[in-house]
């Protein structure tokens, strides 16, 4: 007859994986600390098991925002299992613009709209820029005018900012 002795997984208190906040492209790594005996680690993703994900730390090489969720760790024997709280990812990436502002004619009291579109995260600041001088309330992602004159001819940008730097758009005439 053969016997095992062991003690049930647990979690202690630190040793919970931390939520983490990375760079796209760089790597994220999540970490659990556990006692018992013996153990096995199973790393999800919302839920799911990932494959391969059998270490008690689990590493993603380069991040994306593919790989934005929450993440828990089951580590279990053959006395029972526990399932860590859950670590979730953020992924920062830079910004870049995806449409441009364009240059438009309009008659004298006729209004005009200036707009860009732009990816990023976190999601950008945006200040718009009349012949590279800041525009007061300028700071949506779209810049009106209402019945337009002559001194509101000029060349209009907008700069978009987030945590990981700044972008400036082309000048629309």
């Amino acid at each position: 007859a053969a016997l095992q002795v062991g003690s049930a997984p647990a979690i202690v208190g630190t040793g919970q994986p931390g939520s983490l906040i990375v760079t796209q492209g760089h790597s994220a790594t999540f970490t659990v600390t556990a006692t018992g005996t013996p153990l096995n680690y199973f790393w999800k993703k919302d839920g799911v098991f990932i494959p391969g994900a059998t270490n008690s730390v689990y590493t993603i090489a380069s991040v994306s925002a593919g790989n934005v969720t929450t993440y828990t760790c089951q580590v279990s024997n053959f006395l029972s299992s526990v399932t860590s709280a859950g670590a979730t990812l953020t992924v920062h990436s830079p910004l870049a613009i995806t449409v441009q502002p364009v240059s438009q004619t309009v008659g004298v009291d006729s209004n005009f709209t200036v707009s860009v579109a732009a990816t990023g995260n976190p999601a950008p600041t945006h200040q718009w820029r009349k012949d590279g001088t800041e525009i007061p309330g300028g700071t949506g992602s779209s810049y009106s005018v209402t019945g337009a004159q002559a001194n509101d001819s000029g060349g209009y940008s907008v700069v978009l900012t987030n945590i990981l730097g700044m972008v400036t758009s082309v000048v629309a005439q």
